[in-house]
């Protein structure tokens, strides 16, 4: 008798793909004292996608932000989510 292959739930799925990642970054960002950050820590943070995963560290006077990926595009896509973000508080001076 062959036996069958576990099933793996597809959030498990994702975090092994993406640990096998090819691609990979990294985003130093210098905090503006005056803004608050708070927003883009609570909507990425940690956040897993089905082809990358971000994660966040706050050191005192920057983010930095890790970007891993199973392809260039899902790497892209998910830096420039940072990036937006990054760009609409800037932009709008939330403090």
């Amino acid at each position: 008798m062959e036996k069958m292959p576990k099933k793996r739930s597809s959030k498990k799925q994702k975090t092994e793909n993406v640990r096998q990642s090819k691609a990979q970054s990294t985003i130093v960002y210098k905090k503006d004292p005056a803004l608050n950050y708070s927003r883009i820590l609570a909507s990425c943070s940690a956040k897993a996608y089905k082809r990358s995963v971000i994660t966040i560290n706050e050191n005192g006077a920057e983010l930095r932000f890790e970007v891993k990926a199973t392809d260039v595009t899902a790497l892209m896509a998910s830096t420039n989510s940072i990036l937006r973000r990054l760009q609409v508080i800037e932009a709008t001076k939330l403090r």
